[in-house]
């Protein structure tokens, strides 16, 4: 099994790439699953999640252009 490391070319330009933007991006999910009638704590744990692997994301895009 191979494992692919992260790079830049393989990073979506229009991804988040600050903690800022992940931020919305979570508040986003969030207001979706209320929409979607998911309760206040579900729609909120969704949201955090979201924000969680965004920010990951956007470590991983930081190591990868600091080399």
């Amino acid at each position: 099994m191979s494992t692919s490391s992260f790079s830049e070319q393989n990073f979506d330009p229009d991804s988040p790439t600050t903690c800022e933007e992940c931020m919305g991006l979570a508040q986003s999910y969030e207001n979706l699953a209320l929409f979607l009638g998911f309760s206040q704590a579900r729609a909120y744990e969704i949201g955090n999640n979201r924000y969680d692997a965004c920010v990951n994301q956007v470590d991983k895009y930081h190591a990868a252009i600091q080399g």
